[in-house]
């Protein structure tokens, strides 16, 4: 059962706790492959739940 904003009624905060763990190891061992997926996931998933909650803070 999904439960609207309108039932509890509305978002006061938005709390973005999002990301995965990426590459273990030293630096010059990471690939650039590698960091920029991770990056590209966490910084991804911070804009698209702040972009959907927006409209309900606002």
């Amino acid at each position: 059962m999904e439960v609207g904003t309108a039932a509890l009624g509305g978002l006061d905060i938005l709390l973005n706790n999002v990301g995965i763990a990426g590459p273990v190891g030293a630096p010059e061992a990471v690939s650039e492959v590698d960091f920029a997926g991770t990056m590209a996931v966490n910084d991804s998933g911070h804009f698209v739940v702040t972009r959907a909650g927006i409209p309900y803070l606002a």
